[in-house]
């Protein structure tokens, strides 16, 4: 993180150099279009970098409604009473878990819409003033120093995005939805690794609609129920809890410093206290 923080630094410092740079015979009028081209192509990376990350989450969240998935920073994790039996009501609290999720997703694609268009609004605005001051060679350069930094930019969010789209597919795929948090390797093979391999480095738009085991055989899917999950392991660290004795043993305090100064003071220490 440091190696990446430290090229972004290096990038920033090039841009600040080749604003700051005057000639010997450069002119004031000069001097004000440096100062000038500074400011305005420092706006347009501000904003190239917001419009590119709104984009890429309005993207990112459609795709994960088209395919019937919730990130794990949207799913509500809300269990229902521990006696709640019925695999009905289960499945009743389940679908509201995920209509609601699913809800939160649309209104959050349409805020970042919002955002988007007015990001792409200050873009175009930028750029379309950087035409029209005429600045020549200095937009020219500063063009491809821009380009080069919003390419890294935008390299970061992709890395960032499929990580966590393989990480919630793979809660999918293993019934684990709503347990991601949960520790079970109890029920999973200490010999046998986590199977990674239907998750590829990179994940085509072509490939994602597909990725989940939608067309499988359902009778070969396991049956895992989250809830029915998540409710007997909190029975069992409750049930753990309560068998355990009470810890009765009290915490003396130390007297190595009470006897240090009465050692001292030729003193025996008392172990009585006197009114």
């Amino acid at each position: 993180m440091s190696f990446t923080f430290n090229r972004r630094e290096q990038r920033n410092a090039k841009l600040d150099q080749i604003f700051n740079a005057s000639d010997a015979g450069t002119s004031n009028s000069g001097n004000t279009n440096l100062t000038s081209a500074k400011s305005t192509f420092l706006a347009l990376k501000k904003s190239l970098k917001k419009e590119t990350a709104k984009w890429w989450e309005v993207a990112s969240r459609k795709k994960y409604l088209d395919n019937d998935r919730i990130p794990r920073g949207l799913r509500i994790l809300i269990f229902p009473p521990t006696d709640t039996t019925s695999q009905e009501s289960l499945e009743k609290w389940e679908a509201n878990l995920k209509m609601a999720s699913m809800n939160m997703i649309q209104q959050l694609i349409e805020i970042s819409q919002e955002q988007y268009e007015r990001h792409k609004q200050e873009v175009d605005q930028l750029t379309q003033r950087i035409d029209e001051a005429n600045w020549g060679n200095i937009s020219t350069k500063n063009y491809a120093i821009l380009n080069n930094i919003i390419d890294n930019y935008e390299a970061d969010i992709i890395q960032r995005k499929n990580r966590k789209f393989r990480r919630d597919l793979r809660d999918y795929q293993q019934g684990r939805v709503y347990t991601f948090s949960k520790k079970y390797d109890q029920v999973q093979d200490s010999n046998s690794p986590l199977d990674t391999t239907s998750c590829p480095d990179t994940i085509p738009s072509s490939e994602v609609e597909t990725s989940d085991d939608s067309d499988r055989d359902p009778s070969t899917r396991p049956k895992v129920n989250f809830l029915e999950e998540a409710r007997r392991f909190r029975l069992g660290s409750l049930q753990e809890s309560r068998s355990k004795p009470p810890d009765t043993t009290m915490a003396m305090p130390s007297t190595s410093g009470i006897q240090t100064r009465a050692r001292s003071k030729n003193l025996r220490p008392s172990n009585t206290m006197t009114n």
